[in-house]
Formats: C-alpha cells, structure tokens, sequence
C-alpha cells in the first residue's frame, strides 16, 4: 500500500510541475504572420539622440520590419493621459491595428513604454512588454537613450524569433515558489496517506485533486493596458522609413493590443 501512495504522490507532483505557466520563463514559441509593406518611423521630438544614433537605430529597427511596422517616438512635453495610452494612440493613429511595435520614452513623466499589436501581441503580450521595459529602463536613467531603445527593439526580436530573454528575480521567483507550494503539498499529502493506508480509491483520488489546486501566478505589473475596439485599416503603404523631430498630437482611436511600461 504504501509504495502504490508513493507512486500517487509521484503522479501528481508531475501533473502540477508540467502545468506551471512556463511563459513566464521563456519565448512564446507561436507563428506571426509578416508583412511585406511595413514603414519604419522615428519621431524624436525630444532631440534625445544624435543624428548618427538615429542612422543606427534605424538600421535595427528594420530588423524588426519583417513582422510589422516599427514606431520609435520621444517627447518632453506632456500628452495627457497615461504614457502608455498615449503611445498606443498614436501608433494606432499611424497604423491602425496592422501589426507592429512601438517604443517610446516620456521624459515629461519619466517613463519607457512598449506596445504591440496586429498578432503580434500573441508573443510580445503585456507580460513581456513589461519584462522588457524592466530590462532596459537603467539605460534611460543613466540617460543612454540610444542603448535603451536598441535593447528594447533587440530583445522583442528575439522573443518574435522563439528566443529567450533575461527576465527579472520576480518572475522567476514565482515560478520557483509554486513549485516548491507543489512539492510541499505532495509531501503532506504522502504523509497522510502513510497515516492512513486505509482509505477508499474515491478518498484518496478526493485528496489528490484538492491537493493539486493552486493560485495563479501573481506577475507584478508596472503601467497601465488600455483596449480600444478595432477599426479596420482601409489604406495601404509601401515599406519606407522616416526621421522626424516634429511633434504630432495622439488621436482617438482603437487600439487593441498589449504594452508595458517602467518609471526611469
């Protein structure tokens, strides 16, 4: 009787390890539909880099291209509402919901933000977002503007390819304190079962379901999503690139996608 208990408990634990919400941990490995039209616009109101960085960044953006459009925006100035909804305003503005990625830094709130769209949320969903703008928000405070975008942009690549990307102590430490709450509960579970050998198949299958119920994931989120229904994109653009330090205003729209954001 015994060894059958141990050999129940072994099950379970299996069961609850192979259900853990390993996105958490690692690249989305889903399909996203490219784009052969897709445009690449720079809009650095806030004059944060120089006219060489802005060759740069445009050079690594159009890797980015393939899958969608690739916005890049800065401002000094304040846009009313949440960064975050600013941003994907505007990108909605310019693109409606064909997909694509933006990336814009804030500096008249102090804050970075991320946003994608078109399917290519399904990979680069707010979870990510997040993540990334946790990654990178050092360099903007240290006020390296350039290498704050460059990451940004390299490390959505890499998730869209089924990469890995480095994530922060917070997300990986709930993973591991939900295995460890599994393995816990297998053990007391073991414990009484050797105290009471002589339960029923139906006691001891009772015991197991409960015992593998657990509560979601807590992923600390920093910023806001804000979802908009869809409009339909009746125009079409050649692939082309800009850089512009004009200023333009957000209009109303309907954005629906993901985005993440982080205070610097």
């Amino acid at each position: 009787m015994l060894k059958k208990n141990i050999k129940i408990i072994f099950i379970i634990s299996i069961i609850f390890i192979t259900t853990l919400p390993f996105s958490i941990l690692y690249a989305e490995e889903k399909k996203v539909m490219t784009l052969k039209t897709n445009q690449i616009v720079i809009e650095d109101d806030a004059s944060l880099l120089s006219e060489e960085e802005l060759e740069l960044l445009k050079n690594e953006m159009g890797k980015l291209s393939e899958y969608g459009n690739v916005l890049f925006k800065t401002t000094d100035k304040s846009r009313g509402g949440t960064s975050l909804g600013y941003i994907q305003n505007y990108y909605y503005s310019l693109f409606n919901n064909n997909a694509g990625v933006a990336f814009y830094i804030d500096m008249y709130n102090r804050e970075i933000c991320a946003c994608a769209t078109g399917g290519l949320d399904n990979i680069l969903n707010n979870s990510k977002c997040n993540i990334i703008m946790d990654n990178v928000y050092k360099y903007a405070t240290n006020k390296k503007y350039y290498n704050c975008a460059t990451s940004a942009y390299s490390q959505m690549l890499d998730l869209l390819k089924g990469r890995k990307i480095a994530e922060s102590m917070k997300y990986i430490s709930n993973s591991f304190l939900a295995l460890m709450i599994s393995l816990f509960s297998s053990l007391m579970l073991f414990i009484y079962l050797s105290r009471n050998e002589k339960l029923s198949k139906e006691e001891i299958k009772e015991l197991g379901l409960t015992s593998i119920k657990h509560s979601n994931l807590n992923v600390e989120k920093v910023g806001t999503h804000s979802v908009y229904s869809p409009k339909v994109d009746t125009s079409s653009s050649s692939s082309s690139s800009s850089i512009t330090r004009s200023s333009s205003g957000s209009s109303g729209g309907g954005f629906s996608g993901s985005g993440g954001s982080h205070k610097f």
